[in-house]
């Protein structure tokens, strides 16, 4: 397994918030991508998600805290105005 994925697990068993943690998708190829979803179940009912897609040149990932519903999440992803120019125009 990946050292980044083993060190993250790591450090989720060891937080005492967290009461169980399993990989729900892994998928790493030969020349570096990495592909991988963790989900943790927490004290009170509260789970957590982290998806981490990890490639040589750049690193994305997210969180998300939910129970039944989304509570929070949050990702690195750059701004949606980064991806427009001036060019660019919506109408309401």
């Amino acid at each position: 397994m990946n050292p980044l994925v083993d060190h993250l697990i790591g450090i989720l068993k060891m937080n005492p918030t967290v009461k169980s943690v399993r990989i729900v998708n892994y998928d790493e190829t030969p020349g570096g991508k990495l592909e991988a979803k963790i989900r943790c179940r927490l004290v009170r009912d509260y789970h957590m998600q982290i998806w981490l897609h990890h490639e040589t040149a750049f690193q994305d990932y997210a969180y998300q805290l939910f129970t039944d519903h989304p509570i929070l999440r949050w990702d690195n992803a750059p701004p949606l105005s980064e991806y427009f120019n001036s060019t660019t125009s919506f109408s309401r």
